[in-house]
């Protein structure tokens, strides 16, 4: 063998090692395989029933979805189900999650709703173990704030639920803390990711992270997968697809994924899918 092909397999050897994910056992994923899980809950889309609200999970539950939701980590410690950064968009408003305390927020309402800001304990008070719940962790700069503050809420829960996360650092704090936690990394194109960072787009979407974080599954965009994503897959990574808008592109994703995040149309809950 030459110097050249050993260094090409040496080099095939350390990839595998950065990309590898946690492999999962079949009754820790079959709890939330072959399921449509609501996007932010079962929202209209012109936001009469607004996103990440109480009325869109009560709707997801009675529905038999699961859902996926978003939560962060307000400034006095509160962890509250909200998307974006700020309430610019959701309540016209410039104040940011992280700066501003529960009862600031609270005065707000959702896209001109009547629907408040929910804590993250109020929505797992409604859904009651009746749907599995998938719950990203957004970027935040206080991550290990947000993680220890989700857990206490999240593991005294008695139903069914997973963690996911654009950033690393929160799948890596489960990883490290929590391992029997089922967890996923989101990630999509690097296009899409590179607006805030390059290096960490680059890192993302070629599943690099994994490094640190081994995740049980990848949870990607619609978008075309990067090769690394398709290799991880092949090494055992569930897969998971969002956030799928039409019932033409669900059907073809329930076939390719364990798992399906919809939006904007609605599907059977549960599909058919063999494992």
């Amino acid at each position: 063998m030459t110097i050249a092909a050993i260094a090409i397999l040496a080099l095939s050897v350390v990839f595998l090692a950065l990309i590898e994910p946690k492999k999962s056992e079949k009754s820790q994923y079959l709890k939330f395989a072959a399921r449509n899980y609501a996007h932010r809950g079962l929202y209209e889309n012109d936001q009469s029933v607004p996103e990440n609200s109480l009325a869109a999970f009560c709707l997801a539950v009675e529905a038999g979805y699961g859902i996926e939701l978003d939560i962060r980590l307000t400034k006095d410690g509160k962890t509250v189900v909200f998307h974006d950064a700020d309430l610019k968009r959701a309540c016209g408003s410039d104040l940011t999650v992280e700066t501003s305390t529960y009862r600031e927020l609270s005065a707000y309402r959702l896209f001109g709703t009547d629907e408040a800001i929910p804590m993250l304990s109020d929505v797992l008070s409604i859904v009651n173990g009746n749907v599995p719940l998938i719950i990203e962790f957004k970027t935040a700069d206080n991550v290990s704030e947000l993680c220890n503050s989700a857990w206490e809420i999240i593991s005294a829960y008695k139903g069914d639920f997973c963690i996911e996360s654009f950033d690393p650092r929160v799948v890596a704090w489960f990883y490290r803390h929590h391992a029997n936690v089922y967890r996923g990394q989101l990630t999509a194109s690097y296009k899409s990711l590179a607006k805030n960072s390059k290096l960490n787009a680059f890192l993302v979407s070629r599943v690099l992270s994994n490094i640190i974080a081994r995740p049980h599954f990848i949870a990607h965009s619609t978008e075309k997968k990067s090769f690394p994503v398709r290799l991880c897959e092949w090494l055992g990574a569930r897969k998971m697809v969002w956030a799928v808008g039409d019932s033409a592109s669900g059907k073809k994703y329930e076939t390719e994924n364990d798992c399906v995040i919809f939006e904007h149309y609605r599907p059977k809950p549960k599909y058919y899918k063999e494992f």
